[in-house]
């Protein structure tokens, strides 16, 4: 499961992305560019977080079963996720 995490004006929206889904960006509500300048975070786990090990090599990801992206990090994966 990878779950991204943004703000909105008054609350937080999680949105979850599984392997083989359309593209992250494709699922984001309203303007695009508005949305990933307040992402929060991205958690991963399983085969989405194995998709994310495999697809980004230069990516900083923990050894363990979960991890969690931050910041710049956070919107790289939210940008690039699915994307062919």
């Amino acid at each position: 499961m990878l779950y991204v995490k943004y703000a909105k004006k008054t609350y937080d929206v999680e949105l979850q992305w599984h392997v083989g889904n359309k593209p992250v960006l494709d699922q984001l509500e309203g303007d695009t560019e508005g949305v990933l300048n307040h992402v929060v975070e991205v958690y991963a786990d399983g085969d989405e977080l194995d998709y994310i090990r495999s697809t980004f090599d230069r990516l900083p990801i923990k050894v363990g079963r979960t991890c969690v992206w931050h910041g710049e990090m956070a919107k790289f994966i939210v940008v690039n996720l699915g994307n062919p």
